[in-house]
């Protein structure tokens, strides 16, 4: 639908070069999102090629995020990281907080998916704060629960659970009810690792009643797997 809409805008706005762009830009997310990430980079390298030329460094940065997306989902991590670099420097030259968020959120997860966790950790907080600048509830949540994450891995539970209990409470102004379900799990994973399974069971029965009602199977399966566990802590 994104493409067929683009492809009637360029009819309409021929000779526009921000909108065929903007067109190639969005037609590229949209190949992404489909699986065809070589008809994808080569509409973002025409579009950086016509952005760059209109000085338009705002959807520069988005397009080498874009970019850096995926190849990071080709596990080419060195060209994923570039273009993440190029897409925060801009962010910064233009202090634009949200596309900075965005580019610190995905330098902080290629960092971490390589096992460089301090460096992810520093990434991400710095990417919250900046989300929290700018009120975007969807990037605070991301950052929330990935720093969660590192918290709960390294053994530092009351950290994991401050940031996993942010999660939520972004989710539950978002009203999305899989944001809270993956949160009250996240919760309820770290309480058992706390050994509080009292807790652990009072969220996890709070997911469990959530993952129902959204006919969530998957979700649900491991939720009565962390369950099981909770209560075998009860002996």
């Amino acid at each position: 639908q994104v493409i067929d809409l683009c492809d009637r805008s360029l009819k309409l706005n021929p000779g526009d070069s921000w909108i065929s762009a903007k067109c190639k830009l969005l037609s590229a997310k949209a190949y992404s999102g489909m699986g065809d990430d070589q008809k994808a980079r080569i509409l973002l390298r025409k579009s950086s090629s016509l952005f760059s030329k209109l000085d338009d460094r705002k959807e520069m940065a988005a397009v080498y995020n874009a970019m850096g997306l995926i190849f990071n989902r080709a596990n080419t991590v060195d060209s994923a990281l570039y273009y993440f670099d190029k897409s925060e420097k801009i962010a910064l030259n233009i202090k634009d907080l949200k596309k900075l968020s965005e580019s610190n959120l995905n330098i902080g997860l290629i960092y971490n998916q390589t096992g460089n966790q301090k460096i992810a950790l520093r990434y991400f907080i710095q990417s919250e704060k900046q989300a929290r600048e700018v009120n975007d509830y969807q990037l605070m949540g991301a950052n929330s629960t990935n720093i969660g994450f590192i918290y709960q891995q390294t053994g530092k539970f009351k950290k994991a659970l401050n940031y996993f209990e942010k999660s939520l409470e972004y989710s539950s102004v978002l009203r999305s009810q899989m944001g809270q379900l993956k949160a009250l799990l996240n919760i309820g994973q770290t309480y058992i690792d706390m050994d509080n399974s009292a807790k652990a069971k009072a969220y996890l029965l709070g997911c469990e009643q959530l993952s129902k009602s959204i006919n969530n199977e998957p979700i649900l399966a491991f939720i009565y797997f962390n369950l099981g566990k909770a209560f075998k802590e009860d002996g």
